[in-house]
């Protein structure tokens, strides 16, 4: 199976006008779930925050790629 990593769609994404502020969010939360994948546990705020986090990310690059 193939992993993702920020590095394959980082390019796309600012190709498609995301904004730098928005790609480094989404480059923070790739960053936590690899430690916390590869370090063995979810990392800094928790499962909670973290949730919450991708959640608000995922919606605005939703919005802004629509």
């Amino acid at each position: 199976h193939g992993v993702l990593t920020f590095a394959d769609v980082r390019e796309e994404l600012s190709a498609r006008g995301i904004d730098t502020g928005l790609l480094n969010e989404l480059k923070g939360l790739f960053n936590e779930c690899e430690a916390g994948h590869f370090g063995g546990g979810v990392m800094g705020d928790g499962l909670s925050g973290l949730s919450e986090r991708l959640i608000t990310v995922v919606r605005s690059l939703d919005k802004d790629l629509k």
